[in-house]
């Protein structure tokens, strides 16, 4: 009798230990599908905080020319932005986690920074100019740096317009009540609507991917101060941002994974549906220089610091100025 006792208990023993080894490979072959949502959601949210920021940071100049008469402008810009600056080397060694291991588990839940380049064009006659600006970026763009950051397999589309409306306020060297002339520095008065899709699709191996669109709404309005001095033009400034992004995303695999606590051995397909934003309000401060060599202005330099999101954006513009006695 005790050696059937031993015998069964030797048995459910052996039953339990292999349940364990059994639920462990489960474990260690499916991820989180909830887990994977909750991470999608922050990088959604954290992805949508960067787009105004980096839109905002295109078209920026160092001043408004002071011409005869009609004035022209063309050029380019590039830009980065960068997240908050205490979590850029975190957010890219969690990138380069997800390179490596290829599994949605380890999705980061933001990009360390969003990169830009566009077309900028401005026009404009005595205080008054409008500008245009726009940008259309894919895969091949940033087939190289975004693999820092997106992996291997990944897609990424970038699409803005932009226009805006600026008014010189202050000339350079304007008096002010009789006082100063030469002296103030010009101040203009700029307001504008930027409007942006973007577009990621990401692969970790070729059992699991990754989609996400953004669509973003952007006004700001904008008083910038700057004084031309020989060669340079330095400026500040500060920029309020109202910014509203909706968004969708969806993601696919082909192993096991659980979901609102129900296992789908055979793999899932999530959609989100689309997720409509509100309108968030922003503040920057900005910073740089014009450069002028053969052409006024041609070179600006600048950065801005978002005091809301503790985003830091870099940018350089390379421009060419035509007009009647453009100085």
């Amino acid at each position: 009798m005790l050696t059937k006792k031993l015998s069964m208990a030797a048995l459910i023993g052996v039953f339990l230990a292999s349940s364990g080894l059994f639920a462990a490979d489960i474990m260690n072959t499916h991820f989180d599908g909830d887990a994977l949502n909750t991470r999608l959601g922050r990088y959604i949210t954290n992805v949508s905080n960067l787009i105004p920021d980096s839109t905002s940071l295109q078209n920026v100049w160092s001043l408004a020319p002071e011409t005869n008469g009609p004035w022209f402008g063309a050029g380019f810009n590039a830009s980065f932005t960068f997240y908050a600056q205490k979590d850029v080397s975190r957010l890219t060694k969690d990138a380069n986690s997800f390179t490596s291991s290829r599994n949605l588990a380890d999705f980061p839940e933001a990009i360390p920074y969003l990169p830009g380049i566009a077309l900028d064009f401005r026009a404009g006659i005595s205080r008054l100019d409008v500008g245009f600006c726009f940008m259309w970026i894919d895969d091949d763009a940033f087939s190289e740096g975004m693999g820092t950051f997106l992996g291997e397999g990944n897609h990424f589309s970038y699409r803005m317009l932009g226009v805006d409306l600026r008014y010189v306020l202050v000339k350079d060297g304007q008096a002010l009540f009789g006082i100063g002339r030469g002296l103030w520095p010009a101040v203009t008065l700029q307001g504008g609507y930027y409007f942006t899709w973007l577009g990621f699709g990401i692969s970790a191996g070729d059992k699991e991917r990754v989609n996400a669109q953004f669509r973003n709404d952007t006004l700001f309005f904008s008083l910038q101060l700057s004084k031309k001095l020989p060669i340079i033009t330095p400026y500040l400034g500060m920029k309020l941002i109202f910014s509203k992004t909706d968004s969708e995303f969806d993601w696919e695999t082909h192993r096991p994974v659980v979901a609102k606590g129900k296992l789908y051995p055979g793999g899932a397909h999530y959609y989100s549906g689309i997720d409509e934003g509100e309108f968030y309000t922003y503040f920057q401060f900005s910073g740089g220089l014009g450069i002028s060599i053969i052409f006024p202005h041609v070179i600006t330099i600048g950065g801005v610091y978002n005091v809301v999101t503790n985003h830091f954006g870099i940018n350089l513009s390379v421009r060419a100025i035509f007009g009647s006695g453009v100085y």
